[in-house]
């Protein structure tokens, strides 16, 4: 089920579940952009993805909140 891996949009996701799950599952992804205002939330996904052998490319993008 996706050889080539899925291109997963989270945006404030605090710890990466759904990217967790979908690892289990043995379903590859592709390309990750993260979209969410916390450094550590950033941090601790980026250190998944380098531990859990992903060859995609994780995107970190600094989310603002709006007002």
């Amino acid at each position: 089920m996706f050889p080539e891996g899925l291109i997963v949009l989270s945006i404030f996701s605090v710890t990466g579940g759904a990217k967790v799950t979908l690892h289990r599952l043995g379903i590859k992804l592709k390309d990750v952009i993260l979209v969410d205002t916390s450094k550590a939330n950033q941090r601790i996904l980026k250190e998944w993805w380098r531990t859990s052998g992903q060859t995609g490319e994780l995107v970190l993008i600094k989310g603002r909140v709006l007002s």
